[in-house]
């Protein structure tokens, strides 16, 4: 009877509702009585033989819908077996980490909505309402789609779950954050890795146990990056970089060199978490049942430390100090293991002095959120907004087009101070305002010299109608990835940039229309990129090296910010 009722409902609304948006509200068939069994990609098409099973997939909180999801597997060239991949992957990922998480709901929205098979180009993104990932044309001649790889699929995960703990991030100037939520998807991408038995015991068979060693689950994307020509994966936690100021870095770099674009930069923390796993493992054993226990003991930390980090400019320090405040009462010998791993990689130290900044010079809107105390660590919540031109000195002169309307925003800076027990001394774990305002500086900087902020589609930063500086999205790698189809080879588009409704122009975010081939090079309604300078430079003209040409504080030449240590 319940069944007949559900099919007459079901017939209903399908004339109102995609079919395959009605079944994909439920976790599982209302047919009790059918058994839906998916075959899945553990990792990617590289790795073919491992595949998982997962019957009647269900999720622990955390409602999504998959388009093109039909209840049942299917082939993986096909839009259904496709859906059903990125089902069963996202259903075991949610299970892994929020079972410890425990998170309620999503950030903005009741149900993520995923698409599998989103447009022509090599990425996949966040944008607070769902997850698309995209497909395309890899070196080898081959279509490769993001959604059959599990590394992207919970990397993008991360995201969404971290913006549901730690809503304020997301629109937050400061580079260190934005790297450290693409350092957030890698690591949850490896503790839902590690979550899978098979691919535990192939990598521990692949390394001989020695988990230092390049293995599979560590590696990111190892089709996606192999079909870009980046060798062995898209990014590895198998490295050796040691944190610098993002702003001292180069804006790009080969793969095998530290830059200040995010991602590139995230692999400074994800290195070191990785490097944390290995310990603990060793520490507990070194078998499968060390390994177990390590991704249960950190994973439990690792995410009570992100509820709890204090937003920073130095963020990455900030994170660091609490995770090891968090585990000291737990194991206080693993604790001490992240201190050396985090003082190795230059990433936690003592911040010696404080600028003191008044609110006369460094007019911001300061909210103080309350206390968060815990084991020894005090941390003050503040959330400050600043806009832009308060940044800049009054006698600032050339401006580009998209820096004068930058000027006119407001934009988020990460204001939290915190204080804990360093060997019996109370000490400064984060910096002032005075660094706070240099590196939303250096965050203007970077937006502008990698032609992120814009009304067009493929850019992550535009202007809300409040004149806030907003985030669309977050990308799996990288806001340069973002690669127009008119740049790509082989694509039907590839030459016509001009065409705005091919993923370069038209957007979801602002008023755009542009139909008809330009005459000559303009700006678009869709802010198609035409330029007179390869890149738009601020206060130097074409060229120039910086936006700003002399040293800065928050609104006075005098300021000393205190540097990094």
């Amino acid at each position: 009877m319940f069944t007949k009722i559900y099919n007459s409902v079901k017939s209903l609304f399908s004339k109102f509702f995609d079919k395959s948006q009605f079944e994909a509200l439920s976790d599982v068939s209302l047919d009790a009585s059918k058994k839906v069994e998916i075959k899945y990609y553990l990792n990617d098409p590289s790795t073919p033989d491992l595949m998982g099973l997962a019957v009647n997939p269900v999720t622990y909180k955390l409602p999504f819908s998959v388009k093109h999801y039909m209840n049942a597997g299917g082939p993986f060239d096909r839009p259904q077996g496709q859906a059903a991949n990125i089902y069963a992957v996202m259903c075991h990922s949610i299970n892994a980490i929020n079972r410890t998480a425990n998170i309620d709901k999503w950030a903005l929205v009741k149900n993520l909505n995923v698409d599998p098979l989103a447009g022509d180009m090599p990425n996949a993104y966040y944008d607070r309402q769902g997850l698309k990932f995209f497909y395309f044309n890899g070196k080898s001649g081959k279509k490769v789609f993001t959604c059959l790889s599990a590394d992207i699929v919970s990397h993008e995960l991360g995201h969404a779950l971290l913006d549901a703990m730690r809503p304020e991030y997301f629109n937050m100037a400061n580079t260190e954050i934005w790297a450290f939520h693409e350092s957030f998807g890698d690591c949850i991408s490896i503790f839902s890795s590690l979550a899978q038995p098979i691919l535990v015991d192939y990598i521990l068979k692949q390394t001989g146990g020695d988990l230092k060693k390049s293995n599979l689950v560590e590696g990111l994307a190892e089709q996606f990056g192999a079909e870009l020509g980046i060798p062995g994966a898209l990014r590895k936690a198998v490295n050796s970089f040691v944190y610098v100021n993002p702003a001292k870095l180069p804006k790009n770099a080969p793969d095998n060199q530290l830059s200040s674009e995010v991602h590139s930069f995230s692999r400074v923390m994800t290195g070191a978490f990785y490097d944390i796993l290995v310990a603990v493992y060793n520490h507990y054993g070194s078998n499968k049942d060390a390994l177990a226990k390590a991704r249960e003991f950190l994973l439990k930390t690792y995410i009570e430390a992100n509820r709890k980090a204090p937003s920073a400019a130095n963020f990455f320090q900030s994170f660091a100090a609490t995770w090891i405040a968090i585990a000291q009462p737990i194991d206080p010998q693993i604790a001490n293991l992240m201190k050396v791993i985090f003082k190795n990689r230059q990433i936690y130290g003592v911040v010696v002095a404080q600028s003191v900044v008044s609110d006369a010079v460094f007019p911001f809107d300061k909210v103080n959120l309350g206390e968060n105390k815990f084991d020894n660590v005090n941390v003050v919540v503040n959330h400050g907004k600043i806009k832009v031109s308060s940044l800049f000195e009054s006698d600032v002169l050339a401006q580009s087009e998209k820096m004068a309307e930058l000027m006119e925003l407001n934009m988020t800076i990460p204001l939290d101070d915190m204080v804990c027990m360093e060997d019996g001394v109370v000490c400064q774990m984060s910096v002032g305002p005075n660094v706070a305002c240099e590196c939303a500086k250096d965050f203007l900087n970077y937006i502008l010299d990698n032609d992120l902020y814009g009304d067009n589609e493929i850019q992550p930063w535009y202007k809300d109608e409040d004149n806030n500086l907003i985030r669309k999205h977050i990308t799996c790698c990288g806001d340069n990835g973002f690669v127009n189809n008119c740049l790509i080879p082989g694509n039907p588009e590839f030459g016509k940039c001009w065409k705005c409704k091919n993923n370069t122009g038209c957007c979801s975010h602002g008023n755009c229309s542009c139909e008809e081939l330009p005459k000559k090079q303009v700006v678009l309604p869709c802010r198609t990129r035409y330029s007179t300078c390869s890149t738009n430079k601020y206060n130097t003209g074409c060229g120039g090296s910086r936006y700003y040409s002399q040293p800065y504080g928050c609104g006075s030449a005098s300021a000393n910010p205190v540097p990094y240590t």
